[in-house]
């Protein structure tokens, strides 16, 4: 073999040499580029992750804000709803809502139903009183629970679950405010009741008091005036259980105008009932002349000597203030 050959063959194991390494370069930077689709692959699901995840995040704000701005109108809480869950979906523009509450309905802009549907009920006090529907209007790739993601179907669980808490406030809030109200009615039919039972005690009471004074007493004085000793006793003791019915009069007149005689009381107590000075005189055994002066005695501790005040009239309008 001659040097040109030699050379030849030289040069032929370089190329190659070159070949393979430039075939192993071109392999690498193959799987470089691969590795960089997946991880630009990989980056883009991570944006589009984080983006409905600040969707979420915004559903759940607006929630509170139309809470915040709107209770407890849950009506206006609700219709608010129906234009903020198309927003926080991952197909904005095909999303459609409808909103079952008790007997009332709420529905998005353009509401109309599909085959594609995502919903929840809500739930009250361990009943069922409506539910949320989400629609897509249009066929989307199949993802969790059809075209909808699985983040979706727990926040619409979750926006059902806040609904539902609310409503509960609400009502137990309304509920409260009618017990209130029953009560205080209640109290003010209680107070009521209570005056007018203390009302018909001061009537039967001042009847009998009247009835005592100008009817019984007159004719007890009567036949102690003629009675024997024997029967004083008796007429004394019935006089003692009649004050017991007008005692309060007595009582309070005794408290309140220390300075007055138990005769003069007893002269008082008659006045009030209407006898005349010489029915009076003649029942205490008395001049007239000197039951006038214990009437001057009575005006003067009463503190109506020299007023235009009738003696009659200022006892028995004394007498309403006395508790019976």
């Amino acid at each position: 073999m001659n040097l040109s050959e030699v050379s030849l063959l030289t040069t032929m194991d370089k190329s190659d040499k070159i070949r393979s390494i430039l075939q192993e370069k071109i392999k690498t930077s193959h799987k470089h580029m691969l590795k960089l689709g997946d991880i630009k692959r990989e980056k883009q699901q991570i944006e589009c992750l984080l983006r409905e995840r600040c969707k979420e995040l915004n559903c759940l704000y607006g929630l509170s804000e139309l809470i915040e701005l709107h209770d407890p109108s849950i009506n206006k809480i609700l219709q608010g709803l129906t234009r903020l869950i198309p927003i926080s979906w991952q197909y904005p523009d095909i999303t459609r809502v409808r909103i079952f509450f008790y007997d009332l309905k709420f529905k998005s802009k353009n509401f109309r139903e599909s085959q594609w549907k995502l919903e929840t009920d809500i739930n009250v006090t361990g009943q069922k009183i409506g539910k949320i529907e989400v629609y897509y209007i249009r066929k989307m790739p199949e993802i969790y629970e059809g075209p909808f993601l699985k983040e979706e179907r727990i926040l619409l669980d979750h926006l059902s679950y806040r609904i539902s808490r609310l409503t509960e406030r609400i009502q137990a809030k309304k509920q409260l405010q009618v017990e209130k109200l029953t009560l205080k009615n209640m109290n003010i039919t209680l107070h009521e009741v209570i005056s007018r039972v203390q009302a018909e005690k001061i009537r039967v009471g001042n009847s009998i008091h009247v009835n005592c004074d100008k009817i019984i007493l007159p004719i007890v004085h009567a036949l102690e005036a003629e009675a024997t000793l024997k029967q004083k006793k008796y007429i004394d003791l019935l006089k003692s259980n009649l004050n017991e019915l007008i005692s309060p009069f007595i009582n309070q007149l005794s408290k309140d105008f220390m300075s007055l005689t138990p005769s003069e009381i007893q002269i008082c107590n008659m006045i009030k009932a209407g006898s005349s000075t010489k029915e009076i005189a003649s029942l205490r055994g008395l001049s007239v002349s000197t039951l006038h002066r214990h009437r001057e005695n009575i005006r003067k501790k009463l503190n109506i000597t020299n007023k235009n005040v009738n003696l009659t009239t200022y006892l028995n309008t004394y007498m309403k203030s006395v508790p019976h």
